[in-house]
């Protein structure tokens, strides 16, 4: 959905079109249409731009604007994926626009879609930044007082707030089963999330999604349905409602992260799904995980030789003081002896 606010305090709604509506109406590449009150979608004509009126349907015999009338733009990026639109109407002469002023609103639309698009990738960076530095700054992820299940649940959830996923799962492989047990779950559902903690998936079957199609980077963007992950999708989704589109996220796709250790063995996995924006990750978004993931294997390092190093020194201690107790009591026993015998 993709819409605007309207202005008004006392209802904070938002008045939203659905993206498949506008990417119908801009099949044909145009970037201003016009759309009448008595035309219908059907109707629609392949206009080239400036070589004839962008409108849908023809121009009106009258060229009288109705009240009903609209004219949208198209607002695309550089691949000319739609991102928004521009309504206009209500004219101050009622009138329908002459082809000149049409040309000038494709130059007008190709201009303001390059501003939006250029803010927002400005924007992007800066949010991909303060991601980073929340989550590598801070020290959620090498707090050695907390407990290895107390660690992966601050990591879930600091990945599930930074990065706008809505279900983001960290497991590990078992060294005795050889199967991915669900070590911790952000998921805003506590009866989804006690059913995917009980969730096993053997190693296996997971490395099977190991596809060159899969592939990104090095993480694996699964866009197609996969038997392996069924049960997972039935315990999260109650819907399963198809995306139209390959840049929408559809109910079958998991984004999987390996946790690789420092022998690089893959020790686990970080699973998102469930975008906030509806929208298929983009690179960085991946990249970013993947550091964040790199992070998950450094914490659990981290975690394993503190402890370790505790029962190290633990046991040492332990040592000198029952060394210490017996050279002590080695001493008072010779002292009562020299004394008394």
């Amino acid at each position: 959905m993709i819409g605007y606010s309207n202005g008004k305090a006392f209802e904070k709604k938002v008045l939203e079109v659905p993206q498949v509506v506008i990417d119908k109406l801009f099949s044909n590449q145009s970037k201003v249409k016009v759309i009448y009150h008595n035309g219908e979608l059907e109707n629609n004509h392949s206009f080239r731009p400036v070589a004839k009126e962008l409108r849908e349907p023809s121009r009106q015999v009258n060229k009288r604007w109705h009240s009903q009338d609209i004219i949208i733009f198209n607002l695309t990026d550089r691949h000319d994926n739609t991102f928004g639109y521009i309504s206009l109407d209500n004219p101050i002469r009622p009138v329908v626009p002459t082809s000149e002023i049409f040309y000038n609103m494709e130059i007008f639309t190709n201009l303001a879609s390059l501003a939006i698009e250029n803010f927002y990738r400005f924007a992007s960076l800066e949010k991909r930044n303060r991601r980073l530095k929340q989550l590598l700054v801070t020290s959620n992820l090498f707090r050695l007082h907390l407990s290895l299940s107390e660690m992966m649940k601050e990591i879930v959830w600091a990945i599930k707030f930074s990065m706008n996923f809505n279900l983001v799962l960290l497991g590990l492989v078992s060294r005795k089963s050889e199967e991915l047990e669900i070590k911790s779950v952000a998921c805003d559902d506590r009866i989804k999330t006690i059913q995917l903690k009980e969730l096993t998936i053997s190693v296996k079957e997971i490395q099977t999604l190991f596809k060159k199609e899969y592939s990104r980077g090095k993480s694996y963007l699964i866009t197609k349905s996969e038997p392996v992950l069924r049960k997972l999708k039935d315990i999260y989704y109650n819907k399963k409602v198809d995306a139209i589109g390959n840049r929408y996220w559809h109910w079958w796709a998991l984004l999987i992260i390996p946790i690789y250790e420092h022998g690089g063995k893959i020790i686990g996995f970080l699973m998102v799904d469930d975008p906030t924006d509806c929208l298929q990750p983009t690179a960085e978004e991946i990249h970013t995980l993947e550091i964040l993931a790199n992070q998950v294997s450094v914490a659990i390092e981290n975690r394993l030789t503190y402890l370790r190093l505790r029962d190290q020194t633990n046991e040492r201690k332990n040592t000198t003081n029952e060394f210490e107790k017996e050279k002590a009591e080695g001493g008072i026993k010779k002292l009562v002896d020299y004394f008394f015998k």
